[in-house]
């Protein structure tokens, strides 16, 4: 089975979402159709940060884990 992401922050259903494909209690308070609204989105953004920095999106583990980026997040408190 595939997983899918959802919302702007393309948040995935296998850990953080609940869409009924992966059963089993997920770490953001959303279903995944949830994400569709940005506050919900940005709230479950900051619990993934909070659990485990950047590392869950696959872009910034291939493009931006290791570099400087200070300029890019500069204010966003990560």
């Amino acid at each position: 089975m595939y997983t899918e992401d959802y919302g702007i922050f393309q948040i995935n259903n296998r850990r953080w979402c609940s869409d009924g494909k992966f059963p089993g209690k997920k770490d953001c308070p959303f279903t995944c159709n949830q994400l569709f609204s940005l506050q919900n989105s940005i709230d479950c953004a900051k619990i993934i940060v909070q659990k485990l920095g950047m590392t869950p999106w696959k872009g910034w583990r291939y493009e931006c884990w290791g570099q400087d980026v200070s300029k890019y997040v500069a204010g966003c408190g990560v």
